[in-house]
């Protein structure tokens, strides 16, 4: 989900949604970004910062919060070549991710899921 501030999205979502925390906020310099994972009604939820002018501000400016969908998955490379065969444009290569305990994760634009994050098991 994408946030001007982390902080008070999640004072907002505890109150709202009684969210509750599964991660302290944390900035991960490969995205150039403060992430925080929270659990909105058992759905772990992504909140994300940009720390400068970057991608989630141009989302924010559009309107939309929601801009991606996470899969964990058991082979990332795997994953990204079947996502390739179906049209996928990879837009975001492997590497790992502060949030995610240095998994790798990378990103996809699907024609019909829009932004897509795959996330390597652990």
């Amino acid at each position: 989900m994408a946030v001007n501030n982390i902080e008070e999205a999640y004072t907002a979502l505890r109150a709202e949604e009684s969210a509750t925390p599964l991660t302290d906020t944390t900035f991960d310099p490969e995205q150039g970004a403060h992430l925080r994972l929270v659990d909105v009604g058992g759905l772990p939820t992504e909140l994300v910062q940009d720390a400068a002018e970057g991608p989630v501000s141009a989302w924010l400016k559009r309107g939309c919060k929601l801009y991606h969908i996470c899969y964990e998955v058991d082979d990332l490379d795997q994953s990204l070549e079947e996502a390739r065969l179906r049209g996928c444009a990879v837009v975001s290569p492997p590497k790992p991710a502060v949030l995610f305990d240095g998994r790798r994760v990378a990103f996809v634009m699907d024609r019909v899921r829009g932004l897509v994050e795959f996330l390597e098991k652990g």
